[in-house]
């Protein structure tokens, strides 16, 4: 409205990434043209009236890194993710499967790695032990795929690339854990759909997972092998802190809804003059 004959403009910034650690993601092609994206982001976020993010981390992200001025911070809006609501617990009762999943990309930063070698400590005292790998492969990052090679544990791990809604929900649903131990995350979508199926999360105490998951996830280091190896182990032997965390997972997921969301990128479009 301040200037006028001019179309109103909000974009939204989901993180940072490339911009904040271009060496989490070395061979993406936003690194690999880095003066290019960080020219084109800034000027952009310049042009808006308004910015959406999607956590307070990635929000004080956005400000520091494009150098938002104090008069425009407050048009800086963090606005969380919903999560759909066909993500609930099984109606039918069952015993949750001895497997450990992870949802999502296999990007450095993501530590797939970091998984797998925990998860090898663990198949001598769990030999039923599965770990469940969804998301697509990435002939950039093969690194993961040879450290499975590497340690011999194939048999005992599914890659299963990227599934149906359903299927999405069924092996949120049946699995024993949920693990995100990514270094960065602007929000961590994965975190809060296991939780409103029920599923006990394990995942870092960096970036926004904090205020994602709240008390109801066990955090730790993101580079902690030691860590994530304990954490894993305690879910698996401790079945009143498994149930806990379930439980605490499904309130906390509550808090993330898409109605929410929607009233609230409303208002920032109504703040600045879009209907």
């Amino acid at each position: 409205k301040s200037r006028p004959h001019r179309t109103a403009c909000v974009i939204t910034i989901h993180d940072m990434i490339p911009l904040k650690h271009p060496e989490f993601t070395p061979r993406a092609l936003k690194t690999r043209l880095l003066p290019i994206f960080r020219m084109l982001i800034r000027a952009i976020s310049a042009r808006a009236d308004a910015i959406i993010t999607v956590s307070e981390c990635s929000r004080r992200d956005v400000i520091e890194i494009l150098r938002i001025p104090p008069p425009r911070r407050d048009h800086v809006v963090s606005i969380f993710n919903g999560v759909d609501a066909r993500y609930r617990p099984s109606e039918t009762p069952f015993v949750r499967q001895p497997v450990i999943l992870y949802v999502g990309r296999l990007d450095p930063y993501k530590n797939v790695s970091l998984l797998i070698r925990a998860f090898s400590e663990l198949l001598p005292r769990h030999p039923t032990l599965r770990l469940r790998i969804i998301g697509p492969t990435d002939d950039r990052y093969p690194e993961p795929r040879q450290l499975i090679q590497s340690l011999g544990i194939s048999p005992c791990v599914d890659w299963d690339g990227y599934l149906s809604d359903d299927q999405l929900l069924k092996a949120y649903q049946t699995a024993a854990m949920l693990v995100l131990p990514s270094r960065y995350e602007g929000f961590g979508l994965p975190v809060v759909e296991s939780m409103a199926c029920g599923a006990p999360v394990v995942c870092s105490n960096t970036s926004s997972m904090p205020e994602i998951a709240g008390d109801a996830a066990l955090l730790i280091p993101p580079d902690d092998q030691a860590a994530l190896t304990s954490a894993l182990e305690r879910l698996l032997t401790e079945p009143a802190l498994a149930a806990e965390l379930s439980s605490r997972g499904r309130v906390q997921a509550a808090r993330f809804t898409w109605d929410q969301a929607a009233a609230q990128t409303r208002a920032v479009y109504r703040l600045v003059g879009l209907r």
